[in-house]
């Protein structure tokens, strides 16, 4: 038999919230007080000379910035090392349960389990420091927001000439534009475009995922583990769905290995290798996929029909499609913030609102379980 897969992002979550919290509150601090300083500006308040509210701006970013750079170090080793914890666990787990039925044996494999092992630790310190470096190179980013605010804040008159509309007009314009997604201008290894919230989310769940994977890997190794497979999780995406149901070792091909637990030998099909399976998008970010030890003669390797196979296919395109409008909800959310006057906020408002009952509608229609956390300017918020 095989165990049921962990529910990865479930058991890494309370180390990655506090992370994602924090930049989650620095970016709204960032745009609200921005906007408080803009709104004064154009309303010519205090605030009235251009020189004086680009320092304002900027002291806002700095300040933001800075505290940041304080906590990016100690919040990255919090996932990280959690993320190993819960590896080493996962993975004692796991074979407890698959050798359930085979005590003598069970105890073989696990007599030496314990904490995490010396180089799972190594490992989970060097993802955290990796992970520090991606956190402190968004603080760049977020001083140079406090110069993008000044430009939106100071648009000429002539763009409100060209619209038709006054400079005022075109300068909450020129700010709307800025701040509808966030603080932007954040690209992954792929190329992909990130708003800050969002990229600092997918970073630390890369890590938490990292650190998971190497600790629960080394560990099944240190048990003398040499084979693992995937069991089907959730509504996987086509990276990842080839590969439940498959055996993944050191090398492909054919091998003749002893039976885990009776005499004999029996012949096991690796279909490809651990380095093979990543490389083709395994385990991507915010992947539930976890290995499973494969014991030859004893583990049962679960795969799905065809009808299953398509079932999850729609199923993966309508939790994506859930994904979307859940990011437009705190979009709207953030553009409450952001607003110069109280009729942009409350045209936000009312946006959100209405992308928040359309939520309600699919998740009602698709049966899908709806996570208003997501939904939320703290993407913590449970």
């Amino acid at each position: 038999m095989a165990p049921e897969p962990l529910d990865l992002p479930s058991a890494v979550e309370s180390s990655t919230a506090r992370l994602v919290s924090s930049y989650a509150e620095a970016e709204q601090r960032l745009i609200a007080g921005s906007a408080v300083l803009i709104a004064e500006y154009l309303n010519g308040g205090s605030v009235q000379d251009g020189m004086v509210l680009q320092q304002a701006l900027r002291l806002v970013a700095r300040r933001i910035a800075s505290g940041l750079t304080g906590q990016a170090g100690g919040l990255a080793r919090d996932v990280a090392l959690e993320a190993a914890r819960v590896g080493n666990l996962a993975a004692i787990r796991e074979v407890t349960d698959a050798l359930r039925d085979y005590p003598r044996v069970r105890e073989v494999y696990t007599r030496n389990a314990g904490a995490t092992t010396p180089h799972g630790l190594r490992a989970a310190a060097h993802i955290a420091a990796d992970l520090t470096d991606r956190l402190n190179a968004t603080h760049y980013r977020i001083t140079r927001f406090a110069d993008d605010a000044y430009r939106a804040a100071t648009a000429t008159a002539g763009i409100g000439q060209v619209t038709g509309g006054t400079p005022q007009l075109a300068q909450r314009e020129a700010w709307r534009k800025l701040t509808e997604n966030g603080v932007t201008g954040f690209r992954d290894a792929a190329g992909r475009e990130w708003e800050l919230s969002a990229y600092v989310e997918m970073a630390a769940r890369t890590t938490a995922i990292r650190a998971f994977n190497a600790s629960h890997q080394d560990r099944m190794t240190a048990l003398g583990i040499r084979y693992w497979t995937v069991g089907p999780t959730g509504f996987p995406c086509t990276f990842c769905l080839p590969w439940e149901g498959a055996i993944l070792g050191t090398a492909t091909g054919t091998f003749t290995e002893p039976h885990a637990v009776e005499d004999g030998t029996v012949a096991v099909k690796v279909d490809g290798t651990l380095e093979q399976a990543r490389a083709e998008g395994f385990q991507h970010p915010n992947c539930k996929h976890t290995l499973i030890a494969y014991f030859p003669g004893v583990t049962t390797l679960k795969t799905r029909t065809p009808e299953e196979v398509a079932e999850a296919t729609e199923r993966f395109k309508e939790t994506q499609r859930l994904r979307g409008m859940e990011r437009a909800a705190r979009r709207a959310k953030l553009a409450e913030q952001a607003a110069l006057t109280d009729t942009d906020k409350a045209l936000a408002r009312r946006r959100a609102r209405e992308l928040q009952a359309r939520i309600r509608d699919y998740t009602a229609e698709t049966g899908l379980n709806r996570r208003p956390r997501r939904e939320q300017l703290n993407l913590a918020n449970k």
